[in-house]
């Protein structure tokens, strides 16, 4: 029970005041005296109990419905029907709003596509719009071949995804490029003024931004540019690349592994921390143990989980098999689990519960960040460390070809933590001593 309010010498909580103000807003009464149509009232009334199944306080639960019903009023008096209700129109009507009617944004979102009155846009979607967003941003010179370049990637992925390839440009690739040509074009506006088309740029000025980055990321922009500069000819925006086009160099690793102490230390907090903090523990574990990386932890939704064989299902690669420890690590988590809020419409397995945002009530895991962040506590290290760790200890035993059968990398994922000849020539040897 919340604090008390004393009025003419009478006791009431918090919590009932609240309970009292949404009987009164809720009755048909009430109802009534404050809309005109019967589907907005039905709405509102709805969202009432939407919000109770979510477990959230009786106090987030009157504020959300207040600000539900000055939407709702304003969609009465805007439209004859909900159908036409849109989520740019609810995004807009938020964002000219008070600070206050921010809040109720993602809970009525999440309602309304309950509903069936919204759908809502796909990760793929809002992918795009963002990409196309960057580009409007771009100045008007530089502007066109982005946009050409961006449209020729996109017609790929498309013409992939037609054929069934295995692995088809991805959004994220194409995000990234527009983002680092977005950057070198803000460069060129800030440092030389005097530059205001494509073909304007000098290798100099290229050589000129490429040193403001790290040299590992300073090999795939070259790269990018290098291809950018190529399309650009081929259509006729240049008449010639203002780059030369010579081989990659191979740069030492960014991140080293563990070293045999280091490795020694981690596995005894993971097994230590079964019980105290199982989710950090599992975590931990698929990071170490099975060289997951965050995405597709991620990507675990209850059903892939099969406790009855002891493992975990994880696309485009080999299943993930538990041993006791971690079955236990992620028995107790789930029990955990079972006490979060909205945890009936969550099919994600590792979820969060903090706050009232987008973590209650939209259906997706624990962000990319919160992940890093727990295994870092709990083990001193980062994920990509114990992942890196991981292939490095199985590629040295057992060679850079077990990391593509066992962990589904790809050739040249798996080059990078051994050489494929190397391997074969020590099994040769091997082999020829015990003869």
């Amino acid at each position: 029970m919340r604090g008390a309010l004393v009025k003419y010498e009478r006791t009431k909580c918090y919590d009932c005041v609240d309970r009292t103000h949404l009987k009164i807003i809720l009755s048909p009464e009430g109802l009534a005296s404050t809309f005109s149509k019967q589907w907005a009232s039905s709405l509102l009334v709805n969202y009432f109990r939407y919000l109770q199944e979510t477990g959230v306080t009786i106090s987030c639960v009157r504020k959300n419905v207040d600000s539900a019903k000055k939407i709702l009023l304003l969609a009465e008096s805007a439209f004859l029907s909900p159908s036409e209700i849109s989520i740019g129109w609810v995004e807009k009507i938020c964002a000219e709003a008070p600070k206050r009617l921010k809040w109720v944004k993602i809970s009525l979102l999440c309602f309304l596509q309950e509903q069936g009155i919204l759908k809502m846009p796909d990760d793929n979607d809002l992918l795009q719009a963002r990409i196309l967003r960057q580009i409007e941003r771009i100045p008007a010179g530089f502007r066109r071949l982005v946009s050409v370049y961006y449209q020729t990637r996109f017609d790929l992925r498309k013409r992939q995804i037609s054929n069934n390839e295995d692995a088809p440009l991805s959004l994220t690739t194409i995000n990234s490029d527009v983002e680092m040509f977005s950057r070198f074009v803000r460069w060129l506006v800030h440092e030389h003024q005097e530059v205001g088309y494509w073909n304007m740029v000098q290798e100099s000025h290229i050589n000129e931004f490429l040193l403001t980055l790290t040299p590992k990321h300073r090999e795939l922009v070259r790269k990018d540019l290098h291809a950018l500069f190529k399309l650009a000819r081929r259509r006729k925006f240049i008449t010639h690349i203002p780059m030369a086009d010579y081989p990659s160099r191979e740069l030492p690793p960014s991140t080293e592994p563990l070293s045999v102490a280091e490795q020694k230390r981690v596995a005894r907090i993971l097994m230590q921390n079964v019980h105290a903090n199982p989710l950090g523990c599992l975590l931990g574990c698929l990071c170490f143990f099975h060289g997951l990386a965050t995405k597709q932890i991620r990507s675990i939704r209850l059903f892939d989980v099969d406790p009855a064989c002891k493992k975990i299902i994880i696309k485009d690669r080999p299943p993930v098999y538990l041993s006791t420890e971690e079955l236990l690590a992620l028995e107790n988590y789930v029990k955990l689990r079972s006490c979060m809020r909205n945890v009936n419409k969550r099919e994600y397995l590792v979820i969060g519960d903090r706050g009232a945002g987008h973590k209650i009530y939209e259906n997706k895991p624990l962000g990319a960040r919160a992940i890093l962040k727990k295994v870092k506590e709990l083990t001193g290290c980062t994920s990509q460390q114990l992942r890196i760790t991981c292939y490095h200890s199985f590629s040295a035993r057992f060679g850079p070809l077990m990391l593509i059968d066992a962990f589904g990398l790809s050739k040249t994922h798996a080059s990078r933590y051994g050489r494929f000849e190397e391997y074969l020539l020590e099994e040769e040897i091997r082999s020829q001593r015990e003869d």
